[in-house]
């Protein structure tokens, strides 16, 4: 049943063909084309994906590392990355959506190629006729670039989610609390829950609405204890004021925002 979030996708693209003004004109309007070529663009986003993984300049040396001839062993490595963008192709289709941490492990296999393509790109810079000119356009390409990427990404990091979990291991009166959130990464922090708890002592709030109107009722329908709330700070106007729930601790970081609401019910706190 892997291909059922692909049948709904394709048959909600069909009705809202069928409300363009002009599908009587012609089936080559937009919402058509992208519906005829569903498979092709999952495989463009996945490339997309592992490109940016890679870092978009290294496509340069990669390609020039797979102009060399092909040993045994490197089309024994090659045949394992198509396999797993294979199994995470497989994966974007099944769920429609892939993050890029699936992409880790055949991005870090293709590194010899573009190590390579790296050697052969550096030598042609020193055989130039400008060596330092191409060396220090080289640099800012493929080492400057990368580096200040890798710094500035740390500079974003938002730790809002390991507050709140921390946060929520430390209360005594949440240690057995039933706990409704919309990420379930804040539990793991907590060491709370697993996928297995699912349905048992937490339950996640997956819906694709980001204004949590239907979050307190799921909460009083698994009868839950705790809602935990996260989103992004320019979207926290978002997170309104509970009818039944209280409250309790917001943690707010550079992009995202949290807050952990608690129903009266709970005694002990």
């Amino acid at each position: 049943k892997f291909l059922d979030n692909y049948h709904r996708i394709y048959q909600e693209l069909k009705a809202l063909e069928e409300s363009s003004p002009f599908t009587a004109y012609g089936k080559q309007n937009f919402i058509a084309i992208t519906r005829h070529y569903m498979s092709i663009i999952y495989l463009l986003g996945l490339f997309e994906g592992l490109i940016k993984v890679l870092f978009p300049f290294f496509i340069i040396p990669l390609y020039c590392g797979f102009k060399r001839p092909f040993f045994r062993n490197q089309v024994l490595i090659l045949v394992f990355v198509a396999s797993y963008l294979l199994m995470v192709y497989y994966y974007a289709i099944k769920v429609d959506f892939v993050r890029a941490r699936f992409l880790l492990a055949p991005a870090f296999l293709l590194y010899p190629w573009i190590g390579a393509g790296m050697e052969r790109i550096f030598a042609f810079v020193k055989n130039s006729s400008r060596p330092k000119v191409f060396a220090f356009v080289f640099a800012l390409i493929f080492l400057i670039a990368p580096i200040g990427k890798t710094v500035n990404s740390f500079g974003k990091h938002d730790n809002v989610i390991i507050k709140t979990g921390e946060w929520l291991a430390e209360q005594p009166g949440f240690s057995s609390a039933k706990i409704v959130t919309n990420d379930m990464r804040i539990l793991f922090y907590a060491g709370r829950a697993t996928y297995a708890d699912r349905g048992n002592s937490f339950e996640l709030y997956d819906s694709l609405h980001s204004d949590f109107t239907g979050i307190e009722k799921l909460a009083e329908r698994f009868q839950a204890d705790v809602i935990i709330i996260i989103t992004s700070v320019k979207k926290k106007d978002t997170m309104s004021e509970l009818k039944y729930f209280k409250k309790i601790k917001e943690f707010a970081g550079k992009k995202k925002i949290t807050a952990v609401y608690y129903s009266p019910d709970i005694l002990n706190f």
